[in-house]
């Protein structure tokens, strides 16, 4: 866990839980109860019940944390955070309600207890936050004009060595190596921000071409396994209806051709598109691309995830005039739709669709590696 990104969702928890007023609204149902005990099926208070739930319901949905980063998300469950924000804090608080439906009373007292419960926690995150500040602890957050691409591999504490993290760190940049030749203007490769422990986590820094282009890849590479997936339902079906096993085999021998040639298609595609040089690189990078394709799609079946965030450049005004030119309106412009963009590739990059784990697509190397044990 990375220090400056725990203070930051710290922070973040006590601002949200004080701007939204989720003390305040949650106080106003426990009194909507407790009005109702005094006078059963009265409509006013029924009303009043449901229109605060829904007040509640729309303040967790646009918290600055309710659609976070696969970093911030596991931060928040290793502090119990996610059951005090967010969709699970209102299943939560309807559960308790739905368990005491007959009796708005006992609706009013668990809710009371569940709200005591809620001020405890959110009392010591600001007790948290507040001696963090006095300590001088580092606090993540980016500038305008900086990105960051993370990744966050899953690793079992005493597991690994220096070797595995060498060999890790290298593959992955062998992996970011083509993007950079082919979306970026500099060919400069992607450069370590911070390194954080428990997983092992690495964020990076690159320009935003080439964030677009790992996003439109993840994007690809995320439709890849979802095919995959399914031709692997179709087999336990075949299999389930007593189907040949020859023809089961067969028919699962194809999940390492499908991503080869698949793979192959997006890079093609990718390098066709965006590079600029001359045809003999481009068919060396488009080789290069299909095998950082195929290490993406086999480190996403091992449940590593990936993450990029933007932060746009402040507008500049030139030196003559004090508005900005012509030039730096469409750099901007053109900018703003690139983060559009990858926001919206990184929406459908989601790696929490059924079976995906069960894939477990070995790298060659690995294989190889495999063989010469044995």
């Amino acid at each position: 866990m990375h220090l400056g990104k725990f203070s930051w969702v710290i922070a973040r928890l006590e601002s949200d839980y004080s701007d939204g007023n989720i003390a305040e609204i949650t106080a106003s149902i426990v009194q909507d109860f407790n009005n109702l005990a005094s006078n059963p099926g009265h409509e006013p208070f029924v009303a009043s019940i449901k229109a605060n739930l829904d007040r509640l319901q729309d303040v967790l949905a646009n918290s600055s944390l309710s659609d976070s980063p696969p970093s911030v998300r596991a931060i928040m469950s290793s502090i119990g955070a996610d059951e005090f924000l967010g969709s699970k804090y209102f299943e939560r608080l309807k559960r308790v309600i739905h368990e005491n439906q007959l009796s708005p009373q006992q609706a009013a007292a668990a809710l009371t207890a569940f709200r005591t419960e809620t001020e405890s926690y959110y009392l010591t995150t600001s007790q948290i936050n507040e001696g963090l500040r006095k300590v001088g602890a580092e606090f993540e957050v980016l500038e305008p004009g900086e990105t960051e691409l993370g990744i966050r591999i899953p690793v079992e504490q005493g597991s690994r060595t220096l070797k595995d993290l060498s060999k890790d760190a290298n593959q992955w940049h062998n992996t970011l190596m083509p993007f950079s030749e082919v979306f970026g203007e500099d060919r400069e490769p992607v450069r370590v921000r911070v390194i954080a422990t428990s997983s092992w986590e690495f964020y990076l820094a690159a320009p935003l071409p080439v964030l677009y282009g790992i996003s439109l890849c993840l994007k690809g590479v995320n439709a890849i396994l979802r095919e995959l997936v399914t031709m692997r339902r179709l087999a336990q079906e075949l299999r389930d209806t007593g189907t040949s096993p020859s023809l089961v085999q067969q028919f699962e021998g194809e999940t390492k051709e499908r991503l080869d040639g698949k793979a192959r298609e997006l890079a093609d595609s990718m390098v066709e598109k965006n590079f600029k040089g001359d045809e003999a690189r481009k068919n060396e990078l488009k080789n290069h691309m299909t095998q950082s394709v195929k290490h993406l799609a086999k480190e996403m079946t091992k449940k590593v995830t990936l993450e990029i965030r933007v932060e746009l450049p402040k507008p500049e005004a030139s030196e003559q005039d004090k508005e900005p030119t012509e030039a730096i309106r469409v750099a901007a412009q053109r900018a703003a739709e690139m983060k559009k963009q990858i926001e919206l590739n990184m929406n459908l990059y989601q790696l929490d669709f059924e079976g995906a784990g069960q894939l477990l697509l070995e790298d060659e190397g690995e294989q190889n590696e495999q063989m010469e044990n044995e």
